[in-house]
């Protein structure tokens, strides 16, 4: 079922040159009576409406194109094909009817053009089938304003914005440059001068050569050219321009940047045309492209208001010309308004008559204009959800074949001509037969004795209008409304209206054909039949209607995945100095007012303990890391402590901020790496002559790694003065060792500030990375944004540098009255938009309420926290790309003002929300893509395990970095398993002495009877490093060990091949390594009791720029190591991890009590036995990693061990593909840990429980789906037992 384009009110209007109706036109209510609607071709029908008020009668023409019509195109028209010249919009549909490609049945003029310019071109850029005539000439600020209706293919039409094109010469050297033909050489101009001219006429200044065509065509955009002398000029004011144009051939003449690139050629080189355009940065192909100025109606909502503000004349009644489109994209309406005060006149001997002949046209009255903004609400009326502006005045004039020009363009007869046009053709067959008939004038109202002749128009079978004026027709009336007459006016049948009152349907016929139309006579009355009430009023053309083509653009979503509201925080500070010998109350109040986020989570300063908390996506507040004490410390005069400012790299470090509410927080800062617990602090010392602005509370996201390379924009106070209105730039440069970070600040050009004394504005990067910063001048790296704390839109100013000279103030007409400061800007599908906080007239002004807006003030996103009110407090929002489509928006509010029932209690509130492009949220399903050499069950009890110690050439791994997958194709085994083995201690990496001392020593087995098959690493000394007689006198051999490795190292490597979408960015993996450390009780008891040997090192991964550790996750800084006590026996030792208590009491043996694994040194008072080992618990230890570029990179998991005298067991190294969200990843950085007893290894739990039960057996011919008993899908089952979903079928299987 097709939509309703048109309201049923319009519709109704249509159907009576007298009826009126009222189109609500924004405030205004407008009357409108319909002049007449026609078919004006296959699906296209053409309608006048004259709209009144008061004060204004303006008369309006468009015609409605079916874009679902299978044989319609759209294209451009360039006047007479030719990108210099002009011609009116009749002159352009009666020459391309003459040329037989389609025919073009509606059409209406188009760009803004030079009117006194020779040559004329067009402002904008001008491609008609497929022709690049014009790149605009309107320069860099039209460009900007400008608006295109563009078509890809036959009829996929979208208004944009944003495009940039170019008629570009390609050199030898594959440099291009875009040229003009003829006319002026300007600035940086490469203009081919044709013999049309004698010579260049050009200046001193450039330079110049001759050149012969080869092939192709100028106007075809495919030309190549052979230079044929060398070039002249040196630009140095000695050579003579104004070169003399050869005969049939051509000039090439360039200046400045095109000087410089014509340098390379020589006699005989080729030089070749061709055509580059861009939508928001990324190459496009239209087949038209129709230039204006600028949307007057967007995402179906008037423009905002800065497009009405590009021309003078927008603001005041004028000839219009506007295009449109609904929201599907299945009608197109082009459409004019008149102005003319009188009609224009001539003398014809002594009598002074109009020009207008057309009687029809002289009834319509004269035309006040519209202003631009009233043509967008007559588009809205019309139901356009997209709407552009063409040029107006003289020039607006809507075509339709056979009748010609339908509006009366300044009262006049004289038509404009105009540089381009826009036109619906038909593609069916030339067919001049009529088939079918429709009369002008639908409805006719008569007195008495009045005479009416009908004007019949004729159609083609194909619905094309082939003859305006019909004659040779009958007309048949009931006879007791009148008597039709063929003597009564011109020969033709005309009904003369009787004194009866009545309606009918007169009936037209020309042979079989008929058409009807409705009479009223006397006011209207009974109806009366004329012979045949079902002769139709309108044409109608039969087809099988093509797909709606849908939105112009790609939607754009923003879902929240949680929110939170939590009451137990406020805002409050404790002003007092700090406590630093109060370990968890240095002060009274932990302040968060402003976070940082990343992977999910928020984090803040809590000063209370002077730590960095954790925010998790319940509102908890959670002390993290704690920054080092800053006892001692006095910055001018004031003892140090750390402030609310806080932010973050992509890499994991913070940047803290200090002295909160005192002048130095401006340069004063902490950079804290949590990887290692190490902290440095930097006394930025402003650059001479510098004023220093003073207190600043908060702070933007960080650019690049603050260890090495890393930009940081620090917002100024604002003040009345541009001299301290200053942002401050400060570089942090080092080697990725915090210890060498150096720090040096620079100063911009000043800011325009709002609100003096304001401490909360923000500034945030332009660019996303160093490298995209490079080259650029750093005052052209950023946006800032300053809300004052008054009310109103004019405290508010957002603005970026261009070229160092100021942007527009982006937010000037956002009519936002919210008092907050934070803001974020991001780049999404190639297009710039910003996040601000936001609050409508009336509304509390300090609401976790955001929009988001493009740079042309469209608002494309909003939302609202239901659960959060409050009329004060301060917002800190971080937009964390996930990919181009795709941004993870970071809300977090602090306020004193909000309320829980009738107490103020202050709270912090947080979101995470995901705004996505052209598709909404979905949530990526984790993949398994464990290789299938980690599936311990597939190896024979006591097999070797393999070992890798040197790469495809040889060449030995001497350091667990991230591997160049790209350049190691064959590194993994058929199984896509990759373990390399490293001794950290350096004392041979070599295959044999791996193959001979490690190998031997790594095997799967079956440890217990409850373990199933693990993984063994058996070092020397170890608990299995002796053989074991039982009482019965059976011996149990030792297990191969190895002891000639210092400190081992196996790196587990994720095959990046497994990973399904690889795009070249961060991608997330979710690691899970489930393993037992089983070190004898006895040895070294001291070292045993206080912790210093840790037979685990670390587990840790890496990859090509950084290295990442499940770091610290308590104050005290420590990385995580195992004791061989960690997994000694129990007080009350169950066999189910739930029942697990909180701080488990080690069982102490008694002096005789044996371990039964520890039985050589069991009775050796040196080696008193302190534990009792426990082999069937496990530790369970889960943390995120990443690759930055699946289809290069991979990475590994690093397992480092010191020499401990311990076997290690491992039960599953697990890798989850988690995608490129970095939300998802919300263990980067930190670690998750637990325990599991081997009893619950065999009973395994469904994360899919719910899809288990179900019994349905539509789709068990699907592709099957695997999911591990943990619920997570998985790419390549091996042996062993898996949920199958199959459709809607899901089993649980034994795959072998």
């Amino acid at each position: 079922m097709k939509k309703l384009f048109l309201s049923l009110a319009t519709c109704a209007a249509m159907l009576s040159a007298s009826a009126s109706d009222t189109w609500q036109l924004g405030p205004y209510a407008y009357q409108a009576d319909t002049l007449f609607h026609v078919t004006a071709g296959p699906g296209i029908t053409t309608t006048g409406v004259r709209l009144s008020t008061n004060t204004n009668k303006t008369n309006i023409f468009y015609s409605t194109i079916d874009l679902t019509n299978p044989d319609l195109e759209l294209r451009g028209v360039q006047a007479k094909d030719n990108g210099d010249v002009i011609e009116n919009v009749n002159a352009m549909g009666v020459r391309k009817n003459k040329q037989g490609n389609g025919q073009y049945i509606a059409g209406v003029n188009g760009d803004f053009f030079n009117m006194g310019g020779s040559p004329t071109r067009t402002n904008g850029h001008s491609l008609a089938d497929g022709v690049l005539y014009n790149a605009g000439i309107g320069g860099t600020g039209w460009i900007n304003s400008a608006t295109y209706a563009t078509v890809e293919g036959k009829k996929d039409i979208r208004l944009l914005q944003g495009i940039q094109a170019a008629k570009t010469l390609k050199f030898p050297d594959g440099q291009t440059h875009s040229y003009h033909i003829n006319g002026g050489r300007w600035d940086n101009y490469l203009v081919i001068y044709t013999s049309d001219s004698t010579s260049t006429g050009t200046n001193i200044w450039g330079r110049e050569c001759t050149m012969k065509l080869v092939s192709g065509t100028i106007a075809n955009g495919d030309a190549v050219f052979e230079i044929t002398s060398p070039w002249e000029g040196k630009c140095d004011g000695t050579q003579v321009g104004n070169m003399t144009v050869p005969e049939g051939g051509y000039v090439l003449s360039g200046v400045g940047q095109a000087y410089a690139k014509m340098e390379q050629l020589k006699v005989g080189d080729k030089v070749s045309l061709g055509t580059e355009i861009s939508y928001n940065g990324k190459a496009i192909n239209p087949t038209q492209m129709i230039g204006g100025c600028s949307y007057i109606v967007t995402n179906g909502k008037i423009a905002p208001d800065v497009y009405f503000t590009y021309i003078d004349h927008f603001a005041s009644n004028q000839a219009r010309t506007v295009i449109g489109y609904n929201e599907d994209r299945t009608k197109l309406i082009i459409l004019v308004a008149d102005k003319y005060a009188k009609y224009a006149t001539v003398k014809e001997g002594e009598e002074t008559v109009t020009k207008v002949k057309d009687p029809e046209k002289l009834s319509y009255g004269t035309s006040t204009g519209m202003l631009l903004q009233r043509m967008g609400h007559i588009m809205l009326h019309l139901g356009c959800y997209t709407a552009m502006n063409f040029d107006g005045g003289g020039s607006s004039q809507l075509y339709n074949k056979e009748l010609g020009i339908c509006n009366i363009p300044y009262g006049d007869t004289y038509l404009r001509p105009v540089a381009n046009g826009f036109f619906a053709v038909s593609t069916t067959p030339v067919d001049n037969e009529i088939a079918s008939l429709e009369v002008r004038q639908k409805n006719v109202k008569l007195a008495k004795d009045s005479i009416f002749t009908p004007t019949v128009y004729g159609y083609n079978k194909y619905g094309v209008l082939v003859n305006s004026n019909v004659t040779g027709y009958t007309l048949t009336v009931a006879p007791s409304l009148g008597t039709v007459s063929t003597e009564a006016r011109s020969g033709e049948p005309a009904f003369v209206a009787g004194d009866a009152k009545g309606t009918t349907v007169a009936v037209i016929s020309l042979g079989d054909i008929k058409c009807g139309m409705r009479v009223l006579t006397n006011g209207g009355g009974e109806y009366v039949t004329s012979g045949d009430d079902n002769a139709p009023i309108m044409v109608s053309a039969s087809y099988e209607s093509d797909e709606p083509m849908g939105f112009d653009k790609e939607p754009i979503y923003l879902t929240e995945q949680w929110h939170f509201v939590n009451s137990n925080y406020n805002d409050g500070w404790d002003g007092t100095a700090p406590n630093w010998a109060s370990e968890d109350a240095i002060k009274a109040k932990p302040c968060p007012r402003f976070a940082t986020a990343r992977n999910g989570r928020f984090y803040t300063v809590d000063m209370t303990t002077m730590s960095i908390a954790e925010i998790d996506p319940e509102g908890n507040i959670v002390p993290k890391y704690k920054l080092p004490s800053l006892e001692g410390r006095v910055i001018n005069d004031v003892p140090d402590y750390y402030g609310c400012a806080i932010s973050s790299d992509d890499y994991g470090h913070f940047l803290i901020g200090h002295l909160f509410t005192k002048n130095d927080t401006y340069r004063v800062w902490t950079v804290y790496d949590p990887k290692t617990g190490k902290a440095k602090h930097f006394e930025i010392e402003l650059p001479e002559g510098e004023l220093s602005s003073g207190r600043i509370d908060n702070i933007g996201r960080v650019v690049g790694d603050l260890t090495s390379d890393a930009y940081v924009y620090v917002a100024p106070k604002a003040t009345n003065d541009l001299k301290t209105n200053k942002a401050l730039i400060i570089h942090f440069e080092g080697q990725g060792d915090l210890d060498n970070v150096t720090a040096t600040p620079t100063m911009s050009q000043g800011l325009y500030m709002a609100g003096a004394g304001n401490t909360g504005s923000t500034i945030q990067p332009k660019y996303a990375t160093v490298a995209e910063m490079a080259g650029k001048d750093l005052n052209d790296t950023f946006y800032w944004y300053s809300k004052a704390a008054g009310l109103g839109q004019h405290n508010q100013d957002l603005f970026t540098f261009e070229n160092g000279n100021y942007s527009i103030n982006y937010c000037n007409d956002w009519n936002n009255e919210s008092g907050l400061n934070g803001f974020d800007t991001f780049i999404m599908g190639g297009k710039r938009y910003f996040v601000v906080g936001f609050a409508e007239a009336g509304e509390k002004r300090n609401n976790q309420h955001i929009v988001v807006m493009d740079e042309q003030s469209n608002r494309v996103a909003e939302w609202i926290n239901p659960d959060y009110t409050s009329g004060a407090g301060y917002i800190t929002i971080t937009a964390v790309p996930v990919n181009a489509n795709q941004i993870n928006i970071y809300l977090y509010n602090c306020t004193g003002d909000y309320y829980v029932g009738e107490t103020k209690t202050g709270a912090i509130a947080g979101a995470l929300l995901t705004l996505t492009l052209g598709s909404e949220y979905e949530a990526y399903e984790p993949v398994d893509i464990t290789p299938a050499g980690y599936n311990f069950d597939n190896y024979e009890d006591g097999q070797e395990f393999k070992l890798t110690a040197t790469n495809a050439t040889g060449t030995p791994w001497t350091a667990p970095a991230g591997m160049f997958h790209s350049a190691n194709p064959n590194a993994f085994d058929k199984d896509g398993h990759l373990t390399v083995y490293v001794d950290r201690g350096g004392s041979d990496n070599s295959d044999n002495f791996v193959k001979t001392f490690i190998q031997p020593a790594v095997t799967v087995r079956e440890m217990t009877d409850k373990s199933g098959k693990v993984l063994v690493l058996n070092e020397g000394w170890s608990p299995y490093g002796f053989d074991k007689t039982e009482e019965n006198g059976t011996v149990t051999p030792a297990l191969p060990s190895y002891a000639k490795s210092a400190s081992p190292q196996l790196n587990f490597y994720i095959n990046s091949d497994e990973i399904t979408e690889k795009p070249d960015q961060r991608h997330y993996v979710r690691v899970k390594m489930v393993y037992n450390i089983m070190r004898r009780g006895c040895h070294h008891y001291s070292d045993v009791t206080n912790g210093t040997l840790k037979p685990l090192a670390s587990i840790y991964s890496t990859h090509e720029n950084n290295w990442v550790m499940p770091v610290q996750d308590n104050l005290l800084g420590e990385h995580y190591g195992d004791t061989g006590i960690d997994f000694a026996k129990w007080v009350d030792e169950g066999n189910n991890s739930a029942e697990i208590a909180e701080n488990p009491e080690v069982y102490v043996p008694a002096d005789d009590e044996l371990d039964p694994f520890d039985f050589v040194h069991a009775a050796n008072t040196n080696h008193k036995q302190s534990y009792l080992i426990n082999p069937d618990r496990y530790r369970v230890y889960e943390f995120d990693t990443y690759i930055d570029n699946p289809s290069t990179y991979t990475t590994s998991i690093q397992l480092s061990m010191n020499r401990g005298c311990a076997t290690y067991s491992i039960k599953e190294i697990k890798f989850i593909d988690l995608g490129t969200d970095e939300a998802a990843a919300t263990l980067l950085n930190r670690r998750q840990k637990g325990w599991i007893y081997a009893d619950e290894f065999s009973q395994g739990s469904s994360g899919i429980e719910d899809i288990v039960t179900d019994e349905t057996i539509e789709g068990s011919d699907a592709p099957a789906v695997y999911y591990n008993l943990q619920g997570v899908q998985v790419k390549n089952p091996e042996n062993g037992i898996y949920i199958v979903r199959r459709g809607n079928k899901v089993t649980k299987e034994l795959i072998r």
